[in-house]
C-alpha cells in the first residue's frame, strides 16, 4: 500500500514538475521559437518573349498635347497612366502634326482640353470622315464641333454640377448605376440634345454623358463630363476606348490582394456596445472566437490571402520597450500571426504605435489628432523595437511590406524606415489621396529607391455603390483588386455605418463573391507576391496586329501566364474555351483570354 501511495506521489510530482516547466516554456516562448513558422518561399514570375510580328494593323493612339502637360490637366494625367497600365500604346503631338496620321479604324486622336478653338476642325473632321476615330475626354462648347460630336442642340453649360451616373448601354462587366447622395462624383456637362442615330452608354441624372457618333466612315467617342480628372475613371477612359475602334486588347494584370491594417495589434479591454449587444462576450473574445474564425473561412472560400499590418502599441510615445513590447503582444502574435502565415498570408509592419512617421515641420490634417514625431532618431529607435518584437516571435519571417498609419508619410519616415529595415520591398499606402495634406498618394511601380510602390485602391467590408464603383474601375482599367480593412471597423458606429458584425461580414463576403463571380481570373497574392507580379508585368510590353477576322498577339518579357481583355465590334464572336496554348471565357461584353504562348493567334467570326 505504501509503495503503490509512493508511486502515486512521485508520479503526481512528475506531472506537476511537467506542467510547470511546460508553463515557463510557454511563458518565455521557447516553444513558440523552437515550432517558428518556417517562410514562405518566394514565388517567381515567369516571363516568355516573342519578336514575330502578326498580320494586320497596330493601333495608333494619338493624344493631342505634351506630355509635360500632364502636370496642369488631371485628365490627361489619368489618360496616360491608364493607357500606360492597360498596355494601349500611345504618343503625343501638337495640333500642326495631325495632317501626318493617317485615317484608319485603328487611328484613334484623344482630346483632353476645352481649348476647341485651337484644334484644327478641318483636319480633324476630315480624319473622321475618311474612317479615323476621334475621342474626346473632356466636354468643351463651341457650336462649330456639333455636327462632327452628335450633337444637335447644345445648350450650353449647366449651373449645377451633376451627380452620379447610369449605365444605359452595358459596355463593360461589373459597371452599375451609381446614385450618388454625398457627392463624391460630380460633373460640370453641357445640356445637349443628340442626333437620332447617337448610341448613349452612360448618363447623369438623365443628362448624356458618355456617346458614340459615326460620323461619314469613322466615329466619334463624347464624354459630356469633367470627372474624368480622377483616379476613379481610369478604367471608363480605357474601356470606352474600345468603343471607337472594331476591336480592342487591354492588358490585365489578374492580381488581388487583400490588406488587414492594425493586425495583430493590442485588443481594447472590457466591453463595447456593439459586441456586447449581438454577442454579450468581452472584446477580446469576440476577436478571438467570432472575427477571426470569420475571417479565415472567408478567406478560404473566396480564395483571398491577407497581408497584414502589425502594431506595437497604441501609446503616442516611445516608453514601451522591445521586451515590453513582447510581453504585452504574446496572445495575438502568437495566436493570429502564426495562424495567418500557416494559412500563407504575409506579416506585414503598421507601426511600433499608430502615430503615422511625420514631424511637426511636415504638415498633416491637424483634425485627425495625431502626434508628431520629435525627429528621425526617434522614428529610428521605435522602428528597431517593433523589429526586435517582430522577430522574437517570428525569427524565420521577412518584414518586406509597410503600410503607414492613416495612409499617412513623409520624407522623413520614408528615411528612418529604409535606415532600420533594410528588407523592406513594398510601400503601401494609397492610390487616391483626396488631395489631403500628408496622404502618402500612389501609383504602381518601383521607385528611385528600390521600393515597389503598392497602393490599395478601396476600403471597407459593406460597399457603398460609389466604393464598389472604384473596385470595379480599376479592374476594368488593368486587372487589380487592392483592397483593405481593420479589424476594429466593427467597434467604431461611424466606419461601421451602425452595423453590426452580422451585417459587416455578410457585406464583405457578397462583395468577395461579386468580384469573384464578375471577374473569375483574379488570383490572390499577398503584397510581396503582387510585388514581384507587377514588376514583370510593368516590364512587359505587348504588341497587337487587328485584321479582319483574326488579333495576332505578341510581345517582349510578356508575364507567363498572361491574362487580356479582347472586345470586338458587333457582328464578330470570338468561341470560348480551351485552345492551343490559351483560354477564352466570355464576361459580358469582352473576352477574357489567358495564354501561355509567347506569339498567338485568336481567329473570331462573323455572327448575324
Amino acid at each position: 500500500m505504501k509503495r503503490n501511495l509512493k508511486t502515486i506521489w512521485i508520479g503526481t510530482t512528475i506531472t506537476l514538475l511537467f506542467f510547470i516547466i511546460l508553463f515557463q516554456l510557454l511563458r518565455m516562448d521557447v516553444l513558440n521559437r523552437i515550432f517558428t513558422v518556417q517562410e514562405k518561399p518566394q514565388k517567381k514570375v515567369s516571363v516568355m518573349t516573342s519578336s514575330k510580328a502578326g498580320a494586320g494593323e497596330q493601333l495608333m493612339v494619338t493624344i493631342l498635347a505634351k506630355p509635360e502637360d500632364a502636370a496642369n490637366d488631371l485628365i490627361l494625367k489619368n489618360i496616360t497612366y491608364a493607357f500606360t497600365y492597360a498596355k494601349v500604346p500611345f504618343t503625343f503631338k501638337r495640333p500642326e502634326e495631325l495632317r501626318q496620321i493617317k485615317p484608319s479604324p485603328y487611328h484613334v486622336i484623344v482630346t483632353t482640353t476645352e481649348a476647341a478653338n485651337q484644334w484644327p476642325y478641318d483636319t480633324i473632321r476630315s480624319f473622321v470622315e475618311q474612317g479615323g476615330r476621334l475621342y474626346i475626354a473632356n466636354r468643351f462648347f463651341d457650336p462649330k464641333w456639333n455636327d462632327l460630336t452628335g450633337i444637335q442642340e447644345n445648350n450650353g453649360f449647366f449651373k449645377e454640377d451633376m451627380y452620379g451616373l447610369s449605365i444605359e448601354k452595358p459596355f463593360f462587366p461589373g459597371y452599375k448605376t451609381v446614385v450618388d447622395k454625398n457627392g463624391a462624383m460630380p460633373n460640370s456637362m453641357m445640356n445637349v440634345v443628340l442626333k437620332e442615330n447617337a448610341q448613349v452608354y452612360v448618363k447623369a441624372e438623365g443628362v448624356p454623358m458618355l456617346w458614340t457618333y459615326a460620323y461619314g466612315k469613322g466615329k466619334v467617342v463624347y464624354w459630356n463630363a469633367t470627372f474624368l480628372s480622377t483616379k476613379m475613371t481610369r478604367g471608363l477612359i480605357t474601356q470606352a476606348l474600345g468603343l471607337a475602334v472594331p476591336k480592342l486588347v487591354t492588358a490585365q494584370a489578374a492580381v488581388k490582394v487583400m490588406f488587414i491594417d492594425d493586425f495583430p495589434a493590442p485588443i481594447p479591454s472590457g466591453n463595447t456596445a456593439a459586441i456586447h449587444r449581438d454577442y454579450d462576450m468581452s472584446t477580446k473574445a469576440f476577436f478571438e472566437t467570432v472575427w477571426w474564425d470569420n475571417m479565415k473561412s472567408i478567406a478560404k472560400t473566396q480564395k483571398i490571402l491577407y497581408t497584414t499590418g502589425f502594431i506595437g502599441t497604441y501609446r503616442n510615445d516611445t516608453s514601451l520597450r522591445a521586451s515590453d513590447l513582447i510581453k504585452n503582444s504574446r496572445d495575438q502574435m502568437v495566436r493570429f500571426g502564426r495562424e495567418s502565415l500557416h494559412m500563407g498570408d504575409e506579416l506585414g509592419f503598421h507601426g511600433y504605435n499608430h502615430q503615422p512617421l511625420v514631424t511637426k515641420e511636415e504638415p498633416i490634417d491637424p483634425g485627425l489628432g495625431y502626434t508628431p514625431w520629435q525627429s528621425q532618431q526617434q522614428m529610428e529607435y521605435a522602428i528597431a523595437q517593433a523589429r526586435t518584437l517582430f522577430s522574437h516571435y517570428f525569427p524565420k519571417q521577412t518584414i518586406r511590406t509597410y503600410v503607414p498609419p492613416s495612409n499617412i508619410l513623409r520624407e522623413t519616415g520614408l528615411r528612418a524606415l529604409m535606415k532600420e529595415l533594410p528588407s523592406l520591398k513594398i510601400i503601401a499606402s494609397v492610390y487616391d489621396g483626396a488631395g489631403l495634406p500628408g496622404v502618402f498618394e500612389q501609383e504602381f511601380g518601383l521607385d528611385d529607391n528600390d521600393l515597389f510602390h503598392l497602393p490599395r485602391i478601396s476600403s471597407g467590408y459593406g460597399q457603398l455603390p460609389v466604393m464598389e464603383f472604384v473596385i470595379m474601375d480599376a479592374i476594368a482599367n488593368f486587372g487589380v483588386f487592392s483592397h483593405f480593412i481593420h479589424p476594429d471597423d466593427v467597434l467604431d458606429e461611424s466606419r461601421s455605418g451602425g452595423e453590426g458584425w452580422r451585417e459587416m461580414r455578410k457585406g464583405f463576403d457578397d462583395l468577395m463573391t461579386r468580384v469573384n463571380k464578375t471577374y473569375p481570373y483574379l488570383k490572390p497574392y499577398t503584397a510581396s507576391e503582387a510585388r514581384e507580379k507587377l514588376m514583370r508585368y510593368n516590364e512587359s510590353r505587348l504588341d497587337v496586329y487587328y485584321g479582319e477576322n483574326e488579333i495576332a498577339i505578341s510581345g517582349k518579357q510578356i508575364v507567363n501566364p498572361s491574362d487580356i481583355f479582347i472586345r470586338v465590334e458587333q457582328g464578330k464572336q470570338l468561341d470560348t474555351g480551351s485552345f492551343d496554348g490559351y483560354t477564352v471565357r466570355k464576361l459580358g461584353t469582352v473576352y477574357a483570354v489567358a495564354f501561355t504562348k509567347p506569339f498567338l493567334t485568336i481567329r473570331m467570326k462573323d455572327v448575324k
